[in-house]
């Protein structure tokens, strides 16, 4: 759906759709490693969820839309 520009343009989001689709394709990789449970996935570290951080600071601005 958010590829598509005739589905994007009506949403009316302020968000830079490519940057957007990018930290989607993270998270969802970051989603499929979890539910897989990938062994390389660091459960000590935090790091794994900074770019599911950034995608939440991204939408958070739309909830106040």
């Amino acid at each position: 759906m958010f590829t598509s520009e005739d589905l994007w343009t009506p949403l009316r989001w302020s968000l830079d759709r490519e940057q957007f689709l990018a930290q989607l394709r993270t998270a969802a990789q970051f989603r499929n490693n979890l539910m897989h449970l990938n062994p390389d996935l660091d459960p000590q570290s935090t790091q794994e969820l900074e770019p599911l951080r950034g995608l939440l600071e991204m939408l958070r601005p739309l909830d106040d839309s």
